[in-house]
């Protein structure tokens, strides 16, 4: 018997001595640098919805072995699937050095049940879509099915048990752990009670499962006997692997204090010359690399764990011809480095009270560390969610590098759950790794590299010589966005057939971009056309596994009647809302009134008044948008400059605020009256007005002066015409560009309104991507309570600049005073 106890610093990537197994392991490390992995996570508000509900989310791109922010691709697709592979919604979003952010409106005739929430990198179709990130998404109707019990059935019908003789092998005489997850028909997992025969049906012992359909058991297996199992409920048999006359076994317990304890035992008679190797790596990095010595057929080891970064490790017995023999993976569990602290102002909060939230993130020296986090605050009172049981925690250090369903990964990782490590080494018998596979690499079996990384967009089309189809080639182009930030102005000469292509732009949806083009000579007489950006979006071909919708009656009642009533105390407000004015467009749209109601509506609520450009064909020949506006609102003066934007006034309740400027808003999202100039009226659908009450309740003190907000075609799920002028100049938008997001609205009742009187019952009470810790590791966000009396969870989520990922959820209560 061989006893090894190792000190990691004497045997971090030692070398093994063996010629083919460095081979093998440099081919590893080459795999590893030379083909990235990038994974996704995205932190959505919540998993419950309803029908024209929207999904706020951030999206984390991780690359490389440590899961640092992603350098590789800005271009991420998001997809939302039904559960029968219809796809639902598809969106490009833009991911600078690798975070994102974006919001998927609900479709209101969208059908209640379970959805799926997919995404991925153009690169990482490169490999399995089953490493694709992927969630539940439930919608919520009358229709959605109801919870069903948990207990064993008594008739399980047709099921699945497969079993995992731990290492891989059933091996003579020699002791193994048989692991085993049951099955149904569906694919998802289900607890079962059984028995173990020997093939005469002499009975061995009973076996149960654990968790989730996962359980284990020892036997003693014996070269030329059979196996098989029966679970109560079920007539049918399920057979244990053949066992082998002569090979290896191993037994890796879970790692207790910084450690993890192998037993490798075998039954071969061994020749002196005889060596084996054991190579651990995490991610694709080695760790340990060394030999052992197994000529006594017994060998014990302690692994250091110190070295070896959080998540799943691989475990690997080779011999001296670099052939692997057994294989194993453990999950290794550690504290996180840094000393990243979350706290609240207050335990208790009354109701509207502001709510401060600290986020502090110092390593062991006390040295500020950066980060980039999003959070959710919901009322529990009034979701059907509790604590998140997929994070950004499970999905980078667990599920996102094994194959398989894995439902609820939080559990594994709860500090309240006695149970969550001897689980979670249950999955990691029970999942097999698949990022590569060792007989592979020996063969030189690389990925194929059909997809590569996208980084911008590319922006093409051609130029005309004016009034004909003849092409221009030497010509100059100029791109420009002045709607970005900073504006971007870059030039190309066109081919010989002229196409002029720019690379890696950034381009969203709703903005109107500019081409000025010259031919030789800088005559301007050209004119453009410009190419959609077409993208190949793959079909969802794996099969679908959803937890389903566990929901039960009274709950989902109650879900729905308290979204009635969100429902009807917006529309209560957006009817008692200050003086309406009426000019004459808003009298002739009072005759339709479901199609009044529908342009005034935004993401704040009703607006004042509204006009469409859509209705009025005449709008589309101004220059710029507020042109096209001149007399359309009553109350509202637009009195042009001769240079610049105009100056407008809005009436408030019957005066005029001249000090101050209205608000402009593009698609819900707050843009300068400078950007607004430079939008194309052929790209907007309509305009919304919010004034009096409407406007200073909604928006605080940046509404004083009322509050124009601008939707484009594209965010109405409006056709958009890419425009063909016949002249230097072109003004459009871009079919095919990123999806553009915007600012989730919260109330601030630090300041005072007469809106006030609305009675509060948000169920996000706030969302908020992209959270930046400053020079010194800190950050603080402000948000307000509602009107309930109830239990609020926050949920913050995020990647620390070394690659550790971060979750972190509280709840508290908010009471009257």
């Amino acid at each position: 018997m061989t006893f090894l106890f190792f000190q990691s610093i004497s045997i971090q990537n030692a070398n093994s001595q063996n010629a083919q197994l460095n081979a093998l392991t440099d081919k590893l490390e080459k795999l590893t640098t030379s083909f990235p992995q990038e994974k996704v996570f995205l932190h959505t508000d919540r998993k419950f919805y309803v029908p024209g509900d929207p999904i706020w989310f951030q999206a984390y791109i991780t690359a490389y072995e440590a899961n640092l922010p992603s350098v590789l691709s800005t271009n991420l697709r998001v997809e939302l699937f039904s559960k029968d592979k219809e796809l639902i919604v598809e969106q490009l979003v833009f991911a600078q050095t690798g975070y994102g952010e974006g919001v998927i409106d609900l479709p209101r005739d969208l059908k209640g049940g379970s959805y799926i929430l997919r995404s991925y990198t153009n690169y990482m179709r490169n490999f399995d879509a089953d490493f694709f990130f992927e969630k539940e998404i439930v919608v919520v109707s009358d229709s959605v099915e109801v919870e069903t019990s948990s207990d064993i059935p008594q008739n399980l019908g047709e099921i699945d048990v497969q079993f995992f003789p731990e290492g891989g092998h059933l091996v003579s005489g020699l002791p193994a752990r048989v692991a085993f997850k049951a099955i149904d028909n569906t694919g998802h997992s289900i607890d079962v009670k059984g028995e173990l025969f020997y093939r005469s049906g002499k009975r061995i012992n009973a076996i149960e499962s654990e968790h989730d359909g996962m359980g284990a058991f020892n036997l003693v297996p014996q070269f030329g006997e059979d196996y098989f199992v029966r679970i109560e409920g079920s007539e049918q048999v399920f057979s244990l692997p053949e066992v082998e006359q002569k090979g290896y076994s191993l037994y890796a317990f879970p790692e207790a204090e910084g450690k993890i304890k192998l037993r490798i035992t075998t039954n071969k008679e061994l020749a002196k010359s005889e060596k084996h190797f054991l190579v651990i790596h995490s991610n694709g990095e080695l760790y340990y690399d060394f030999e052992l010595n197994l000529s006594d057929k017994l060998a014990i080891a302690m692994i250091p764990t110190d070295v070896i970064p959080e998540g799943i490790a691989h475990i690997t017995l080779f011999d001296d011809s670099a052939n692997p023999l057994l294989e194993r993976l453990v999950f290794i569990k550690k504290p996180l480095d840094n000393e990243l602290s979350v706290s609240t102002n207050k335990q208790e909060y009354t109701l509207r009270e502001k709510v401060g939230l600290k986020i502090k993130a110092i390593d062991s020296l006390g040295n500020p560390q950066s980060g980039i986090f999003s959070l959710s605050v919901i009322d529990l009172g009034q979701a059907l969610d509790y604590a998140p049981e997929q994070s950004i925690y499970s999905e980078l250090l667990l599920t996102s590098d094994l194959k398989g369903y894995i439902d609820n990964p939080m559990y594994y990782f709860s500090s309240k759950n006695e149970n969550a490590l001897p689980h979670l080494d249950l999955v990691m018998l029970t999942h097999g790794w698949s990022r590569f596979s060792w007989e592979d690499l020996k063969k030189d079996v690389l990925p194929s590299l059909d997809y590569f990384v996208e980084q911008g967009l590319t922006v093409s089309g051609t130029l005309y010589k004016f009034g004909s189809d003849k092409t221009i080639s030497g010509g100059e182009v100029t791109f420009i966005n002045n709607q970005a930030t900073p504006p971007i102005i870059a030039s190309a000469t066109t081919s010989d057939k002229g196409k002029f292509i720019f690379e890696e732009a950034v381009v969203y949806d709703d903005e109107t971009i500019f081409f000025r083009g010259q031919r030789d000579k800088k005559r301007d007489n050209v004119r453009f056309e410009i190419d959609s950006i077409k993208y190949d979006w793959p079909s969802f071909s794996q099969n679908i596994l959803l937890k389903g919708d566990k929901i039960d009656p009274t709950s989902n009642l109650s879900f729905l009647a308290k979204n009635e009533r969100r429902d009807l105390i917006e529309k209560a407000y957006g009817l008692d809302t200050g003086v309406t004015y009426l000019d004459s467009f808003a009298v002739e749209a009072s005759r339709e009134d479901g199609k009044r109601e529908a342009l005034q509506k935004t993401a704040y609520g009703k607006g004042s008044d509204a006009y469409s450009f859509v209705d009025s064909p005449s709008a589309t020949s101004y220059t710029d948008v507020f042109s096209a506006l001149v007399g359309k609102f009553t109350g509202v003066t637009i009195s042009p400059t001769g240079f610049g934007a105009p100056q407008i006034s809005i009436r408030q309740n019957s005066s005029i605020e001249q000090s101050f400027p209205p608000m402009i808003l593009l698609d819900d999202v707050e843009v300068q009256m400078e950007s607004a100039m430079s939008l194309d009226p052929n790209s907007i659908s309509r305009v919304v007005l919010f004034k009096g009450l409407a406007a200073s309740g909604l928006f605080g003190s940046a509404g004083r002066g009322g509050v124009l907000a601008f939707y484009t075609k594209s965010s109405d799920g409006l056709e958009v015409e890419t425009k063909k002028w016949d002249e230097n100049f072109l003004s459009t938008t871009l079919q095919g560009a990123y999806s553009s997001s915007r600012k989730f609205y919260s109330p601030k009742y630090d300041v005072k309104s007469d809106l006030d009187i609305k009675y509060d019952q948000r169920l996000v009470l706030f969302w908020k991507p992209l959270i930046e810790l400053d020079e010194h590791g800190e950050a603080t966000i402000e948000f307000w309570n509602s009107d309930e009396e109830t239990s609020i969870l926050i949920d913050l989520q995020g990647l620390m600049s070394d690659g550790k990922p971060f979750q972190f959820t509280k709840t508290y209560e908010t009471k009257k005073n």
